[in-house]
């Protein structure tokens, strides 16, 4: 996987932020961090960056329920961006609702849905994710029939553990000859992405 250069942490609670932004230091998962209190903050920095060619994230944490802007304002802002680079977006939320989850997946640039706080292994599990995410990004730009690929893997869930793993597999046996092509695109090994919990 790529070096990570920024991330934005988008959480009104102060304290998660902060135990967020150190786990993500202690793992290496990004250089800089920029943190925001809501919704509204974030999405003005990032649209400020649009237009002056600044940084734009390589990665959002982003909470559901916050003041002003809620994350599900800033996901419907963010679908509306021109934003030429990829972005992934992990939802980080104290909401265990069903419909919660299904809606957050409905956004393309949503990866992710994840229960604060956050750990060693939910890190793991997230840059298992953009690994697989960016060689299938690599399939798609290499291979002539693009429809053969599937567009996505669902979340490991409880009780959807075979569909989301002959997903897996499927992606990693096409991974495996695609990246033999371009081995520093990215650093992804199919058995690693299988490796989750149900």
């Amino acid at each position: 996987m790529k070096n990570l250069k920024l991330t934005y942490i988008v959480e009104d609670d102060p304290i998660t932020a902060i135990v967020t932004e150190e786990i993500l230091k202690r793992n290496q998962l990004s250089g800089e961090v920029q943190t925001y209190i809501n919704g509204q903050r974030a999405f003005d920095q990032l649209t400020a960056a649009l237009g002056t060619s600044g940084d734009i994230p390589d990665l959002i944490f982003l909470d559901l329920n916050m003041p002003l802007m809620d994350g599900w304002d800033f996901l419907t802002a963010f679908a509306g961006l021109a934003v030429s680079q990829q972005v992934t977006i992990f939802v980080l939320t104290s909401s265990i609702r069903p419909d919660d989850r299904a809606r957050a997946f409905r956004y393309p640039e949503v990866k992710g849905y994840f229960s604060k706080p956050i750990d060693d292994a939910t890190v793991a599990r997230m840059q298992e994710i953009m690994n697989a995410d960016a060689a299938h990004r690599v399939l798609l730009n290499k291979h002539p029939n693009k429809s053969e690929f599937p567009k996505s893997c669902p979340e490991p869930e409880p009780g959807a553990a075979q569909r989301t793993l002959g997903c897996w597999l499927g992606q990693a046996k096409q991974a495996t000859v695609a990246l033999e092509q371009a081995p520093a695109l990215v650093d992804f090994r199919p058995w690693q992405a299988l490796n989750f919990q149900v």
